[in-house]
């Protein structure tokens, strides 16, 4: 009678320890992605996000977010977008995505349609009918996905939110090994040789001032931003500004659809003409860049950097070849990122 008792006792220790197991690890899918365990993280804007599971079907607003589902392998995920995603070159790797409408306010009949688990914002700009996307029990995760210092970290959450770790991870790793070489190789330099920067974006004279996206990305290169000490963010400004701070570099930023070399060229030829910058030391020594937009903001913001750190130092930087790590990150995560033309002119060592 006790040996049947142990027996007993035996087999319900083995059945509680698998439950306890089993509720340790949650469910997997089967291609190995936890599906039914509890996710907690914060978001872009502090707030404390639980998702009982991890989100299965995806609504996005933020436009950067897009890049990097993709990017992870997470694409049909992806159930609605906005009017900007649809006409955007991401469209052809999410074609059955239910097209929202206005980002700043989705048509919330159409977003309730595609039943996402969760809305990806923009950390900047959340919905304006917000409180009714949250009523209709979808939750909003603000990120911010975008900037070079916060990338890597968002790249995880977005792993975490999908149950795809590991390939996150790579490309988190990817991002980190490349802002790290920059970091090494500038972090020694003296204030003496950084050269100045002016910085300018899709329009004339729209200078970037400090904590700009392109604030960051010449100082981690190595430069020095002329307008950073002058004011925050974007403003406009007008030729005898530049002129009269005499820039040892000249970057503008191209639109989106800025991938031609033609394109370039006549955004450098617009540059070189205005009145008074011939007199300018970066357009004398031919130390005027164009850049294409779409490697200066998002997770492809890293490949940006490594141009504009190459144009600043280009000896400190002649074994880097910023075409070859777009090509990599394009035959890793992103097919055809690598198509166009994306830095004017070409940098070489020792061009000045």
């Amino acid at each position: 009678m006790n040996r049947y008792r142990r027996i007993i006792i035996y087999v319900c220790l083995i059945l509680l320890l698998a439950t306890c197991f089993a509720g340790c690890t949650g469910s997997l899918s089967k291609d190995n992605k936890t599906t039914t365990k509890e996710i907690r993280l914060t978001d872009a804007l502090g707030n404390q996000i639980v998702l009982p599971k991890t989100a299965e079907r995806i609504a996005l607003q933020n436009f950067y977010a897009a890049e990097i589902l993709i990017a992870i392998g997470e694409k049909d995920r992806i159930v609605a977008i906005s009017n900007t995603l649809n006409v955007s070159d991401y469209k052809r790797f999410m074609p059955n995505a239910i097209n929202y409408g206005d980002w700043t306010e989705p048509d919330l009949e159409k977003l309730i349609e595609a039943k996402p688990d969760v809305l990806i914002c923009h950390a900047s700009s959340m919905p304006r009918n917000a409180d009714k996307i949250a009523a209709a029990n979808i939750t909003i995760i603000c990120m911010d996905c975008k900037s070079l210092d916060s990338i890597a970290s968002d790249i995880r959450t977005l792993g975490l939110i999908t149950g795809n770790t590991e390939k996150a991870e790579e490309l988190a790793s990817f991002q980190e090994k490349y802002i790290n070489i920059v970091k090494e190789r500038t972090s020694g330099l003296n204030e003496d040789s950084k050269p100045t920067v002016y910085y300018e974006s899709t329009t004339p004279y729209n200078a970037n001032g400090k904590n700009s996206s392109g604030d960051k990305i010449i100082s981690l290169a190595g430069g020095k931003n002329i307008a950073r000490n002058e004011f925050e963010n974007n403003k406009k400004v007008n030729s005898e500004w530049v002129i009269s701070r005499d820039p040892d570099v000249i970057i503008r930023v191209g639109v989106s659809n800025t991938t031609t070399l033609v394109e370039h060229q006549k955004i450098m030829d617009e540059i070189k003409s205005r009145t008074g910058f011939n007199s300018i030391k970066a357009v004398k020594e031919n130390r005027t860049y164009t850049i294409g937009s779409v490697i200066i903001t998002g997770p492809r913001t890293v490949i940006g950097l490594l141009y504009v750190a190459k144009a600043l130092h280009p000896d400190l930087f002649k074994d880097v070849d910023p075409a070859a790590v777009n090509k990599e990150y394009a035959d890793k995560y992103l097919p055809g990122a690598d198509r166009g033309v994306f830095f004017h002119p070409e940098v070489t060592s020792s061009r000045h």
